[in-house]
């Protein structure tokens, strides 16, 4: 083979060598495989991390509340995209019982806020719902939202959820209650005075003369 046709032959292969290689590299860089975040199974989301600041009370905690006693659940939305507000991607939030059954669900409050602590991204969104326990048990309330891009398979969705336990109301026991009353009668004491000589207007003085004896037998009868 001539020198030439060599040198062109081996420049074809380079070129070619380069070209694929361009062509790998541009592949993996587009490759969903390369672009999503593993999806967490408990939630079905592949962003939770826009949930990982800012939650009262904090997130996965259990609060204890009384029955008819309410609680506002939050989480701050931050992401380098808005929160969606779109029909089907709106942010929503439900309550389940200890079954896993739906006894609740809506949509959240949504409203401007700053960025978390140690975030500094573009969009920062508080979501909220206000809690109000009307049966007692042990429940789970969620707090789902989606971004506004959509870049990720599986759905760039993610969750903040909290443990609320709702203890039964105390059970009472009445008592009967007896009342005892008790009489008493007033004792009466006689006090005769003894008597005193008397003094008329004449100066004269009467004593009272003792009492007769008893009459014991009858007396006799004289003509």
């Amino acid at each position: 083979m001539p020198a030439h046709a060599s040198r062109r032959r081996a420049g074809w292969l380079v070129a070619m060598s380069l070209t694929a290689t361009t062509v790998v590299g541009l592949g993996a860089f587009h490759s969903p495989a390369q672009a999503k975040d593993p999806i967490n199974p408990a939630t079905g989301c592949s962003e939770d991390s826009f949930f990982d600041g800012a939650a009262s009370p904090a997130a996965g905690s259990t609060v204890h509340l009384g029955l008819g006693d309410s609680q506002v659940f939050s989480v701050v939305y931050h992401d380098e995209s808005a929160i969606n507000m779109n029909a089907g991607f709106a942010p929503q939030y439900s309550v389940a019982d200890s079954a896993g059954h739906v006894v609740q669900s809506g949509s959240p409050a949504t409203s401007p806020a700053s960025a978390p602590g140690g975030t500094k991204d573009k969009f920062n969104t508080l979501v909220s719902v206000n809690y109000t326990a009307l049966n007692a048990g042990v429940y789970t309330i969620s707090i789902k939202a989606w971004d506004g891009d959509q870049n990720k398979a599986g759905g760039d969705c993610g969750v903040a959820s909290w443990s609320i336990d709702t203890p039964p109301p105390p059970t009472t026991t009445t008592i009967p209650h007896h009342d005892t009353t008790t009489t008493t009668v007033p004792q009466t004491t006689t006090t005769t005075a003894p008597s005193t000589p008397q003094t008329n207007v004449l100066g004269e003085t009467f004593t009272q003369a003792p009492p007769a004896a008893a009459v014991e037998g009858t007396p006799a009868l004289t003509g």
